[in-house]
């Protein structure tokens, strides 16, 4: 993208407070369950689930979920042909 001749340019990321803390109540139950249940060897109840299914639901939504929000940006360019 040719940004020499913009008019304007804008760059937003996530970094509200609420947002985060939106996430944060989000990812809680999945740290919770993924210490509970691997860490402190105490198997879920009534479903007992394999460690693999922990581990992959611990990286999806506990990791990879916080890390794709933290690296997402919206950048708007305004140039004399179009936005």
């Amino acid at each position: 993208m040719d940004e020499q001749f913009a008019l304007f340019r804008e760059e937003q990321r996530f970094t509200q407070w609420w947002f985060w803390l939106l996430i944060l109540v989000c990812i809680s139950p999945t740290w919770y369950i993924w210490w509970r249940h691997l860490m402190m060897r105490g198997a879920l109840e009534a479903n007992d689930v394999p460690d693999w299914v922990i581990w992959l639901l611990w990286l999806g939504v506990g990791i990879l979920l916080p890390v794709v929000f933290a690296s997402m940006r919206l950048i708007t360019v305004v140039r004399h042909d179009g936005v």
